[in-house]
């Protein structure tokens, strides 16, 4: 006897629940990435007809990427610390104000790196 419980055990069920977490952090990105896609043919689309200037569209496409990185980060703070997508992105912001950086900064750094050590998610 190890002294557990019959059943799978307390790892197991983490795992369980970190799986669960990233199918679902998965699934989000995946709509965001379908998004970033319509964004983009939109954007392309509003240029060649003349409404949008190569700079504005470049300035929407930037925009873009950036919203992509920073759900891409808020699904790893998700995933690491078993926190809704709100009190993930709350965590973002009050970071990048604490530290006086661009969001985008940091969402840059979590995504690069996979730390959310600079956070103080609750």
């Amino acid at each position: 006897m190890t002294g557990q419980p019959s059943g799978r055990g307390h790892d197991a069920d983490a795992i369980d629940q970190l799986l669960a977490t990233v199918a679902r952090n998965s699934a989000r990105l995946d709509a965001l990435e379908s998004q970033v896609t319509d964004g983009q043919e939109q954007i392309a689309e509003l240029q060649a007809q003349g409404l949008v200037s190569t700079r504005h569209a470049e300035q929407l496409r930037h925009a873009l990427c950036t919203s992509r990185r920073i759900g891409a980060a808020v699904g790893i703070v998700m995933a690491r610390t078993n926190v809704t997508e709100e009190v993930a992105f709350d965590a973002l912001a009050q970071a990048s104000m604490r530290g006086n950086c661009k969001l985008r900064d940091l969402a840059e750094y979590i995504v690069e790196t996979g730390s959310t050590e600079v956070l103080h998610v609750p």
